[in-house]
């Protein structure tokens, strides 16, 4: 299960880190940039779950 989430998780947090990048920068896009800071947001809850899930599973082994 875990094989499967990790890359789910960096596909979120690569996403939502370039939309945050590129609304923090000013560069346009095509996400609104409310939508591009809740995508970030989302993102930096991903990653903190990321780095949780993967010490957890890290752990078990």
């Amino acid at each position: 299960m875990a094989r499967y989430l990790f890359p789910i998780w960096g596909v979120v947090l690569l996403a939502g880190a370039g939309s945050m990048a590129w609304d923090f920068y000013g560069v346009p896009v095509v996400l609104p940039p409310h939508v591009a800071r809740a995508i970030g947001g989302m993102a930096l809850t991903g990653a903190a779950a990321f780095v949780c899930s993967a010490l957890a599973w890290s752990e078990r082994r």
